[in-house]
């Protein structure tokens, strides 16, 4: 027996996101104009792809509202967040 699986529709555009973004990132860009050695985190590169920015992955709710993560989702980015930190103290 086949089923048909559908696509998850929990997803928007990346450039949804990114315009609600806008003034957030030009602020972050000011900032590092004036202090180069500030590190940053992006997690968008592992809740989006190209086209869109999930609320799901894998069968797993990445958000518990609007903006901030769902525990799966904090799971999701922290080897990366882990990796920028490491890194970011060892330049100290």
């Amino acid at each position: 027996l086949f089923r048909k699986v559908q696509e998850s529709q929990c997803k928007i555009p990346r450039a949804t996101v990114e315009a609600r973004q806008a003034g957030y990132r030009n602020i972050i860009k000011e900032v590092l104009i004036d202090y180069p050695g500030v590190v940053t985190f992006d997690p968008m590169q592992l809740l989006c792809d190209a086209k869109y920015c999930y609320g799901e992955k894998d069968g797993n709710i990445l958000y518990k509202d609007d903006d901030h993560l769902s525990v799966l989702g904090s799971k999701l980015i922290a080897p990366a967040l882990k990796e920028v930190i490491l890194s970011a103290k060892q330049s100290l």
